[in-house]
């Protein structure tokens, strides 16, 4: 196999390293809740393909060089071979992102909420017309992943005391 078929097959299987690389990023955006802000997902999911099209340029040379030098080669069996090393490897990336991805819980198919009551005293109150109060939620684990907030949405329940007014609530 010459020099100009080995460069044929480096450029093909470095597109499929391209193409492979920004499919797992794709997914990884979603896995590890990239932000979009200022493009951050945009830019890694064009960076993470620039990377594998680099290597998969490099995975394509290196076969067709081993595929040139053993005992029968054609510039198919090193294309198969390129390609077969890039998906291989491109595959187990794809185990071990989503195996470290943090995913949402479910239960029955459903997400899990978790829903609390927080009461305040009696001369607490929520939201006035001219003075918004956005109370938020978080959970704080020491040694974890920092989880998002959610927007607590503060309402009166309908419940009486015999002392006052009722109790505030944060679902």
């Amino acid at each position: 196999m010459s020099w100009p078929a080995s460069f044929l097959i480096a450029v093909l299987s470095g597109a499929l390293g391209m193409v492979c690389g920004g499919f797992i990023m794709n997914a990884c955006v979603a896995w590890y809740r990239i932000s979009n802000f200022e493009g951050k997902a945009g830019f890694a999911i064009v960076g993470v393909a620039l990377l594998g099209g680099i290597a998969g340029f490099l995975i394509g040379l290196i076969a067709a060089r081993m595929v040139a030098a053993g005992g029968n080669p054609g510039a198919l069996k090193g294309l198969l071979y390129s390609c077969g090393a890039v998906l291989a490897i491109s595959l187990f990336s794809l185990l071990v992102c989503r195996l470290g991805a943090d995913l949402e819980p479910t239960l029955d198919g459903h997400s899990l909420e978790l829903a609390t009551e927080i009461r305040c005293p009696e001369s607490f109150s929520p939201q006035q017309k001219r003075d918004v109060v956005k109370a938020t939620a978080e959970v704080y684990l020491p040694k974890g992943r920092r989880l998002p907030s959610g927007q607590c949405r503060l309402t009166r329940r309908g419940r009486k005391k015999a002392v006052g007014s009722s109790p505030e609530s944060c679902r």
